[in-house]
């Protein structure tokens, strides 16, 4: 009870860990797109769907993560159109920078490497 209790505060005055949750979630998502990869949604909700393309491609990408320490599953069908694949990125309030950016540079790295995305933008493909 006293778990619920202290939840529904959180809720009701939590105002400011929205806030900062939303801010984080905006920076990831910017971050992502200006690296050039598709980040689908237009909102800022705290899970960030990024299109990688293939199954194949996704499994790579979800393993390359899982390399560097970074659990990050592939979502693929029947949750997403048979052959494609994205990551739903969930962010925290308790992330902190040092977090997203470990891995924003994560994705880019082995974006580049997979050749989801370019150093030159005009190159960029789905």
């Amino acid at each position: 009870a006293g778990g619920v209790i202290e939840s529904i505060k959180l809720i009701k005055d939590g105002k400011d860990l929205r806030d900062k949750l939303f801010e984080k979630t905006k920076y990831v998502r910017e971050s992502l797109q200006s690296a050039g990869f598709k980040v689908l949604g237009k909102d800022v909700l705290p899970a960030i769907p990024l299109y990688i393309g293939s199954e194949e491609l996704g499994i790579r990408f979800s393993e390359r993560l899982f390399e560097m320490n970074i659990l990050s599953p592939v979502i693929r069908w029947p949750a997403v159109p048979k052959g494609q694949s994205r990551f739903r990125i969930i962010i925290m309030a308790t992330h902190n920078k040092h977090h997203l950016d470990r891995y924003i540079n994560a994705c880019i790295e082995i974006g580049r490497d997979l050749k989801l995305i370019y150093k030159d933008r005009s190159k960029r493909q789905y």
